[in-house]
């Protein structure tokens, strides 16, 4: 499973569908960080890493996780793994802590791109 199919994963087994791909989930829901203060952020945040945007090139965002508390994240990246933002954690990942881009709320988040199974009833019977 890749890192966007883990985040969608989670948030379906939620109640929450999100699009399947962070270069789409990344335009869901409310910006709460964009400087790496991660004190604003809540458990079920989603973290988005990738590249910049320059002059000459556009964002490019390539993976994204989830915030669990504890200035840890959980992402899938060839396996499942809990890493920290902060360093001198044992389990530090400076990687995408260096590529980091942005952190979005999505959880109790109206957006057109979100459906919230329980306010949805798309997959109930009319009987």
């Amino acid at each position: 499973m890749d890192c966007s199919g883990f985040t969608k994963t989670i948030y379906f087994l939620n109640g929450v569908i999100i699009p399947r791909d962070a270069s789409q989930q990344v335009h869901t829901g409310m910006s709460v960080d964009t400087t790496k203060n991660f004190d604003q952020l809540q458990k079920g945040d989603l973290l988005f890493f990738g590249r910049k945007a320059t002059d000459s090139t556009a964002e490019k965002v390539v993976h994204v996780g989830m915030w669990i508390g504890n200035n840890e994240f959980i992402h899938a990246s060839d396996r499942v793994r809990i890493s920290s933002m902060e360093e001198g954690a044992e389990n530090f990942d400076e990687y995408n802590l260096n590529r980091y881009l942005r952190s979005k709320r999505v959880l109790n988040q109206e957006d057109e791109a979100l459906i919230n199974l329980q306010r949805n009833y798309t997959f109930l019977s009319s009987n």
